[in-house]
């Protein structure tokens, strides 16, 4: 017999197609539909990015500010604005009834004036959780995974 707990991490990961861990990530084996649904209903809105002093009534998700998917891996995606000079990028790290966990990067694009290194270059693991209006939302930061972070960067 599935008790209620049960039941809704096999609804977790049904709708989403990762794995379900409750403690540690899980191996991710996401489906193309999860995914979808994440960078079609991701509310920027809900979390500090750098759409925040472009914010306009009625934008809320990546398609609504001018990205573009540009880059889809196993377990996460990668978007540039149309213009080409901004990144965001997400990976699904673990999943639970409480949400799903994701490495949140949101990066300027080098300029010609800033060969060196990007002059905006935030990343960040976020909770998401899905609201009654279909959008996810970062309702709580979770630990920092050793995962999530720039590359080079130590913790």
């Amino acid at each position: 017999m599935s008790t209620a707990f049960d039941l809704a991490r096999r609804w977790c990961a049904t709708s989403l197609g990762v794995a379900v861990d409750d403690h540690i990530p899980a191996p991710i084996v996401t489906t193309g539909d999860g995914i979808d649904q994440l960078i079609r209903r991701l509310d920027l809105t809900s979390f500090p990015n750098s759409t925040g002093p472009r914010r306009a009534s009625g934008k809320r998700t990546p398609e609504d500010y001018g990205f573009i998917e540009t880059d889809r891996g196993k377990s996460g995606v990668t978007m540039t604005s149309r213009d080409g000079g901004w990144l965001m990028s997400f990976t699904v790290l673990a999943t639970s009834v409480k949400g799903v966990d994701v490495c949140f990067r949101d990066q300027a694009l080098q300029q010609r004036a800033d060969r060196i290194r990007p002059s905006y270059d935030a990343v960040s693991s976020l909770r998401l959780t899905r609201g009654a209006d279909g959008y996810w939302s970062a309702l709580a930061f979770p630990i920092n995974y050793p995962s999530c972070r720039r590359p080079g960067e130590q913790r």
